[in-house]
């Protein structure tokens, strides 16, 4: 371990001014204009060049009023929710995997009043028996509320859909609390021999229905039988995840100028 720490701790991380990508021990082309580009984009003759901002590839800094927030808390100001199984792994890491299918609906009213109730935050948490609670389960009603005027005022699809501040269930969310109260445990038994630092697997299914008032509307406006493309639904991951897309910039087959494969989309973000 003392070896990897050393290695780790010997990588320079560098940031290009064209993609703005970050990436250990990477080489820099110095341009004529003095700008620092990766080879990558100092060979890119396109106009603008695809990994630059120019060419809406890049979803921005992350601001201060987003930084930080709990998992409950995304999913609080998120317009849609998606349903994925979060797996933790060591050392604070974690791994995604799940696929949804969304059928067609008339659902224009959805989600446009944030946040969303805490009783809609529906997970299902398979654990150890000893863990009953987790810092992704804590809620601050301030961090909330600041998270979602910023979302209205910055994230153009945000404010396309016309997302208002619902101050009746923002009153709700506890000053600074925990929904675990809201959530299913399903404690599991683990293997003979495993340690206690083994992977924690946290499930999240979250419910994205409406109120009871609304769901049998709901249910009757289904328009079609065929699955939505949540890679052509517009803005479609910049609500679920406003996080990651703060703005709404970055929207994968949206503005791009020049294509860009949906394998390098990602790769790019990830870096």
């Amino acid at each position: 371990m003392v070896g990897f720490h050393e290695s780790i701790s010997s990588l320079t991380f560098l940031t290009y001014e064209t993609c703005l990508e970050q990436f250990p021990n990477m080489s820099v082309s110095r341009q004529p204009n003095r700008v620092n580009e990766c080879r990558r984009c100092a060979t890119d003759k396109h106009i603008p060049k695809l990994y630059s901002s120019g060419n809406n590839i890049n979803p921005g800094p992350v601001p201060p009023q987003l930084q930080d927030l709990s998992q409950a808390e995304e999913m609080l100001v998120s317009a849609i929710m998606p349903v994925m199984s979060i797996y933790r792994l060591l050392h604070g890491q974690c791994d995604y995997s799940g696929h949804v299918i969304n059928f067609p609906q008339d659902i224009k009213s959805f989600a446009t009043r944030l946040p969303r109730l805490p009783t809609e935050i529906n997970i299902v948490v398979v654990c150890k028996e000893s863990e009953r609670t987790h810092k992704d389960f804590q809620v601050c009603r301030r961090f909330v509320k600041e998270s979602l005027t910023w979302l209205m005022a910055n994230n153009v699809y945000y404010q396309k859909i016309g997302v208002s501040l619902d101050q009746d269930t923002l009153a709700m969310l506890p000053e600074d609390g925990d929904l675990s109260d809201l959530c299913t445990f399903q404690p599991v038994e683990f293997q003979s021999g495993t340690t206690s630092n083994d992977t924690t697997t946290t499930e999240d299914v979250p419910n994205a229905a409406p109120p009871a008032t609304e769901r049998e509307t709901i249910e009757q406006a289904i328009i079609g039988g065929t699955p939505i493309n949540e890679f052509q639904t517009e803005g479609y991951f910049s609500m679920a995840f406003p996080i990651l897309f703060p703005t709404g910039a970055a929207y994968f087959n949206g503005t791009q100028m020049n294509g860009i494969t949906a394998g390098h989309y990602f790769t790019h973000l990830i870096k």
